[in-house]
Parts: C-alpha cells; sequence; structure tokens
C-alpha cells in the first residue's frame, strides 16, 4: 500500500477529478475493514460521476453493513433520482425497509418494481416476503405463485409458498 501523509490518498494519484480512483480506493478501504475511509472514497467517486450506478451500491452496502440504514435508504434514493428503472435498486430499497420493519413502504417499492418490469421473479418472491411479514398469507400466496410460474426452478419461492400454504392449513398443497 502507499500511504501520503498517514491516508492512501496517493493511490489516487493525478485522477483526483476522476470518480474511478476514488471507487477502486474505496473498495480496497473496504476490503481492508477501513470502513469510515471506504465511506469517504465512495462520496468522492459520486461527487465525480453522480450518474454512477455501481458506486452508489457500494457506498450503501457498506452503510448497511455499518448498521447505517437512514443513510443507505437515502443513497439508493437518490441513485433512483438518475437511474429511475434500475430493479435493483427498487429490490434494495425493499430490503432495507423490511430490515426496518417498514412493511408497507417494501410492498409499495415491491409493487412499483413489478409495474417497471412485470417479468422479473425476484421482485414477486420479495414482494411475497413482505405480506408474508404482515401474515397476509392468501396475497403472499399468489406473489410466490407468480414468481414461480416466471421462473419455475427458484427454489426459494417454492420454499416460501410452501410456509405460507403451512401457515392457513393447507398441508396438501404445502407438500
Amino acid at each position: 500500500m502507499i500511504k501520503t501523509n498517514g491516508s492512501y490518498n496517493g493511490l489516487v494519484g493525478n485522477n483526483s477529478k476522476a470518480a474511478k480512483p476514488h471507487y477502486n480506493l474505496g473498495k480496497l478501504l473496504e476490503k481492508k475493514g477501513d470502513v469510515d475511509e471506504a465511506i469517504a472514497s465512495y462520496q468522492k467517486a459520486i461527487e465525480r460521476d453522480p450518474s454512477s450506478i455501481e458506486i452508489y451500491h457500494n457506498l450503501a452496502d457498506i452503510l448497511i453493513k455499518k448498521g447505517s440504514y437512514k443513510d443507505a435508504l437515502k443513497v439508493y434514493q437518490k441513485a433512483l433520482q438518475f437511474n429511475p428503472e434500475t430493479l435493483d435498486l427498487y429490490h434494495k430499497i425493499g430490503e432495507v425497509f423490511l430490515k426496518n420493519g417498514d412493511l408497507d413502504k417494501a410492498i409499495a417499492v415491491y409493487e412499483k418494481s413489478i409495474e417497471i418490469d412485470p417479468n422479473v421473479s425476484w421482485s414477486y418472491n420479495n414482494l411475497g416476503d413482505a405480506l408474508a411479514k404482515q401474515e397476509k398469507w392468501e396475497k403472499a400466496i399468489e406473489a410466490y405463485r407468480q414468481a414461480i410460474e416466471l421462473k419455475p426452478d427458484f427454489f426459494w419461492s417454492y420454499h416460501n409458498l410452501a410456509e405460507a400454504l403451512f401457515k392457513l392449513e393447507k398441508w396438501q398443497e404445502s407438500i
């Protein structure tokens, strides 16, 4: 590692105005366990390229690992301003809402992802998960079945469907 005055800024070199060196430095610092420095580096990268989904993802993911869910949510929502049709962002936002217990918001986000592209099984599976947490079993079952229809080899949707059917004591269907 090259350190300059006790920091890793020497790695950025003459490309301090470009996003990629700051992004790469953030990844390196994250792997090294320097979470706060990695966050700062990702933030510098975003300042230089505010439309890069990849940078937002890494920043938000490290914030989640740190337990800063509200900050991660803000980062994902900012990324949506630049990339409003990116389903993965909706899924990540939904995950944050689920972790915070904001089930209605998670459901709304997953429904939005389905509206954008109704052919993605993950959206239905995640919607089913949020509905199951609210014990809305019939709706969860419907979502899981839709996920299976779209991707018949997706194990988790079968697993989740069986659990929801079991909760409704639909024993034969849950087998």
